[in-house]
């Protein structure tokens, strides 16, 4: 990343200059004072910054950060693993006033294979948010996923949407206080599959359907009523299915229940 372009800087020491507390706006630049001179004062570099110092600081300069919408990109080398914490910010990634946050998984394309990947991966960006209660999870790549399960736990989190994945990336999650849970149903799907006890019992659960012969519609329904593969959450959890389709397809199934689980 670049400081020079993103005019983060310039906007940041604007801020502290004035006193202010409210949200930095970063479409709004500043003069009088040289670059590097602002770079210094706010204690960042003043040339190219790599993910991580930029986490840091962002940290830093905002220690009342609610809401974070942020895009973290984590190389997939061939033959070995990536370590996340070359990556990862234990600043940011730790602060106690976060309590929603919307991860987009980037993929350096100078690095991207079909490698090892590593199933804790969101895992490890929200075990030291203890307020964290919203939790959505995106990533758009599915050849590199597919076929993947990625681990979730969380004491505190209430809403966990992972209907931004690919298809077919998979999660386990141990939510004790997960009230909703939210994946795509369709069919190919992403996030978790319904295990029902008869092949017709899916019809009952149904809030809608956009034909009749599609049989496709948003599945609603409590943990407590019907087995979700690698959920273990409250029974009165909702699991919303967004546009579920019936029948499954065997093999979307069986994807679900055989997805590879790396956790190293």
């Amino acid at each position: 990343m670049n400081c020079k372009s993103s005019r983060w800087i310039n906007s940041a020491y604007e801020a502290r200059a004035n006193h202010e507390d409210h949200l930095v706006d970063l479409t709004k630049g500043s003069c009088g004072v040289r670059f590097e001179e602002k770079a210094q004062v706010l204690g960042v570099p003043a040339g190219d910054m790599t993910q991580k110092q930029f986490h840091d600081i962002l940290a830093l300069q905002c220690p009342n950060l609610q809401h974070l919408s942020l895009t973290v990109t984590m190389p997939v080398r061939r033959g070995e693993r990536v370590s996340c914490s070359e990556y990862l910010s234990s600043s940011l990634f730790s602060m106690q006033s976060i309590t929603k946050l919307e991860v987009s998984l980037g993929v350096d394309f100078n690095a991207r294979s079909s490698g090892p990947v590593n199933g804790m991966l969101f895992h490890k960006m929200i075990k030291n948010l203890p307020g964290l209660t919203d939790l959505s999870i995106k990533y758009d790549y599915g050849e590199i996923f597919h076929n993947r399960r990625f681990l979730i736990i969380s004491p505190t989190l209430k809403n966990l949407d992972t209907t931004g994945l690919s298809k077919c990336v998979w999660v386990s999650c141990e939510c004790p206080k997960l009230e909703r849970f939210e994946c795509n149903g369709s069919a190919y799907g992403n996030g978790t599959r319904p295990i029902f006890p008869s092949s017709d019992l899916d019809y009952d659960y149904i809030e809608s359907f956009e034909d009749s012969f599609v049989r496709r519609g948003d599945l609603r329904v409590n943990a407590g009523r019907v087995a979700f593969s690698g959920l273990d959450v409250p029974d009165n959890c909702e699991c919303v299915l967004r546009g579920y389709h019936r029948p499954q397809n065997d093999w979307v199934l069986e994807a679900n229940r055989s997805a590879r689980f790396e956790t190293s």
